[in-house]
């Protein structure tokens, strides 16, 4: 009795390792699947054709299968870089020519500047840049409306802001706040 009783519970706790080790491995996957579906979600919102699609999920099934973590803002950011190229020129090849900047530029010179950008999210009352900080960054504004500090103007999307980088100049000589949340494209000159 005292043998069945001992093998009882010796049989209950491997059971009971076995289970939780179940548990684990399910809920694993099941964070892996989520972002593997939120990668497959961004790609048929932002409507990306069916072979960038494939790619772009794919690249996250093979990340989650590899462990490595991901914060779904930062599903762009983490695809590798020729696949980002050509998810930016898929997202905003149709806005990149209503910038006043660009309307007069050949469409291949647009796509290399959206492969060349930094996708960005500006939440509300950020800045995108202060007065006398280093002008090294353009910032496309493709989503949203911004407002100089210093004069009250407010500019809205689709437009350039701090154009004097393309000029030389030493020092930004306006604030720059996001009114809404905004989309930017930044390109490092």
């Amino acid at each position: 009795m005292v043998v069945q009783l001992g093998g009882t519970f010796y049989f209950a706790i491997v059971i009971g390792e076995i289970g939780a080790m179940l548990v684990a491995v399910r809920k694993n996957s099941s964070s892996q699947d989520w972002r593997v579906q939120n990668a497959r979600s961004f790609a048929v919102v932002n409507g990306f054709p069916k072979e960038l699609r494939r790619k772009f999920v794919d690249h996250y099934r093979q990340l989650h299968l590899q462990n490595a973590s991901t914060i779904d803002r930062d599903l762009l950011q983490n695809a590798p870089r020729a696949l980002r190229k050509d998810i930016m020129v898929h997202l905003f090849a149709k806005t990149i020519p209503e910038v006043p900047l660009f309307r007069s530029t050949s469409r291949r010179f647009q796509e290399e500047v959206l492969k060349h950008a930094v996708y960005e999210l500006f939440p509300k009352n950020t800045f995108l840049y202060q007065r006398s900080s280093n002008p090294r960054l353009l910032h496309i504004l493709v989503q949203g409306k911004v407002r100089v500090q210093e004069t009250g103007e407010y500019i809205r999307a689709p437009s350039v802001v701090g154009e004097e980088t393309l000029f030389g100049q030493k020092k930004r000589v306006h604030s720059i706040r996001c009114s809404t949340m905004c989309v930017v494209l930044i390109i490092t000159l």
